[in-house]
């Protein structure tokens, strides 16, 4: 299964209507999750990885208010890091606010590592 598809269906669980890659439409209501492959570890010399490779995947998150954007944000990360996703946080999520929109958000970046066969 490719890093995208196990993390969409992961996010699935947050109870979030509006999941994207990359970024959401424009005019989509708010709350949304959105997802990008955003780089990973090279596996060219990791030799006790063989066959697997990884994937650093960026979740973002948008809301009207703070709490919604930081509530959602850590459903997130609670249904993406559930043992068996072998998904794990990289740091803390960053917080952020949107002027043009009006709009709160969070992003926190994540390790997952897959077969590549």
């Amino acid at each position: 299964m490719l890093p995208e598809e196990v993390v969409y269906a992961a996010l699935q669980q947050t109870g979030c209507v509006h999941i994207f890659p990359d970024v959401a439409p424009e005019g989509t209501t708010p709350p949304w999750l959105a997802y990008q492959m955003v780089g990973g570890q090279t596996t060219a010399y990791v030799s006790n990885r063989p066959g697997l490779k990884n994937a650093r995947i960026q979740i973002s998150v948008w809301a009207v208010s703070r709490f919604e954007a930081g509530t959602l944000m850590h459903r997130a990360i609670a249904v993406l890091c559930d043992p068996p996703t072998g998904i794990t946080l990289i740091g803390a999520p960053i917080s952020t606010y949107e002027h043009k929109t009006a709009l709160y958000g969070a992003t926190a970046d994540f390790s997952v590592w897959y077969s590549s066969g």
